[in-house]
């Protein structure tokens, strides 16, 4: 599996309209089959509107083709304006554990 870890700090009052947009993404996503195994969210507990996203993808070539596809396009125009400054890649690369079954 492949993983994104992603740090998004947000306009004040941003926060239900991006996870509306996250959640639309993620049911698009999953519903076209590209390789999205999981997307979790966590709000961070000292800064209110910052949001970290854990992503789960198959495999690399899946995550390439997620940003591609246009559940991503729509969830990347619709957030751009909820943003104070461009997300934070704090970690993408292979799941070492636990392992993926074979």
């Amino acid at each position: 599996m492949y993983v994104l870890i992603t740090q998004f700090d947000l306009r004040p009052g941003a926060l239900a309209e991006f996870v509306a947009a996250l959640e639309e993404m993620d049911r698009s996503s999953r519903a076209a089959g590209r390789g999205l195994k999981a997307l979790e969210v966590v709000r961070d507990g000292l800064i209110a509107d910052r949001l970290v996203v854990y992503e789960v993808h198959a495999t690399h070539e899946d995550l390439h083709q997620h940003r591609l596809a246009a559940p991503y396009l729509a969830f990347d125009a619709r957030t751009a304006d909820l943003l104070k400054q461009l997300p934070l890649v704090i970690c993408e690369g292979l799941r070492l554990y636990p392992e993926d079954a074979a």
